[in-house]
Parts: structure tokens; sequence; C-alpha cells
């Protein structure tokens, strides 16, 4: 019998590697233009993290 939450923790889990195998999909120039393109239309707003956790990042 499954566990409760199994499911989940499988899909979360796909999820996940979906996501970080999207960094390796090659873009064409163009690709890259058009979504810098379509990303300058949004904006930055502010940071994604605060001072404490940007110093957490890559450690």
């Amino acid at each position: 019998m499954p566990s409760t939450g199994g499911a989940w923790a499988h899909d979360a889990s796909r999820g996940i590697e979906e996501n970080t195998g999207a960094t390796q999909l090659p873009l064409s120039a163009d690709e890259l233009a058009d979504l810098n393109e379509l990303a300058g239309r949004i904006g930055v707003q502010e940071d994604r993290y605060n001072e404490h956790h940007m110093s957490l990042v890559d450690q």
C-alpha cells in the first residue's frame, strides 16, 4: 500500500528533474533574443531574495 503523499513526492521529484533539465535545452540566438524581449516587457520589480538569502546562494 502506498504511503500518503507518496504520489506527490514522486511528481515533485519529476518536476525538479524536468526544470533542471530545461537548463540544458539549447536555444538559438533568435530564441534568446525573443525571450529577452519578452522579459523586458515585464521588467524587474525587485530582488528575488533579500540580502541575507543572496549571501547563501552558490555556497
